[in-house]
């Protein structure tokens, strides 16, 4: 999970603007389980958090849930006390990853993953341009929005990965050194 072999006369001058770090290249291509979605919540940290982080709170979370066991996915979810290795496995295997702006967020970042992601947080657009992003019920286009997309997310999924299409086309010329596609 580095930028290796980039090198030029200003160092690493030809990263500038691009932020992101991407995991090696042969744990990008893992077998991925089609039906497999991710997720992490705030409803288990059990210290303080950043509100934000929290822009949606477990009703929300008890009806995506559900929702995407009702699509046909099989969930699982994540805590900051599960196993690393077990995130690093779960995540570089998942067709999708829903989750809040946290710790394992950049996992799923640095995996291009599919992913929508919820804060309340202008960050999660510069660190995720991948992921469809939702900030809050009131900042959103309806309170419902988020429901809808999930209520629809095989219909949703061309687009997500349209997302993950553009960004490894545009970040592995510069972190592996060769065209993606």
């Amino acid at each position: 999970m580095l930028h290796t072999h980039i090198e030029t006369k200003s160092g690493y001058e030809v990263l500038r603007g691009v932020n992101s770090w991407l995991f090696n290249e042969r744990d990008m291509n893992c077998k991925q389980y089609k039906n497999l979605v991710v997720i992490w919540r705030t409803k288990f940290i059990d210290s303080d958090y950043p509100i934000f982080k929290d822009s949606y709170d477990s009703s929300y979370w008890d009806l995506i849930i559900p929702l995407l066991k009702l699509a046909g996915f099989t969930v699982v979810e994540i805590t900051h006390r599960t196993p690393i290795r077990e995130v690093y496995h779960l995540v570089s295997a998942a067709r999708l990853v829903v989750a809040y702006n946290g710790m394992y967020h950049y996992i799923s970042k640095n995996f291009i993953k599919p992913m929508i992601v919820m804060g309340d947080s202008g960050i999660i657009k510069t660190h995720s341009p991948q992921a469809k992003h939702f900030f809050a019920p009131e900042k959103d286009q309806s309170e419902r929005e988020i429901l809808d997309y999930i209520l629809d997310i095989k219909a949703n999924l061309p687009e997500l990965d349209a997302k993950v299409e553009a960004v490894k086309k545009k970040l592995y010329p510069i972190i592996y050194g060769k065209s993606y596609g």
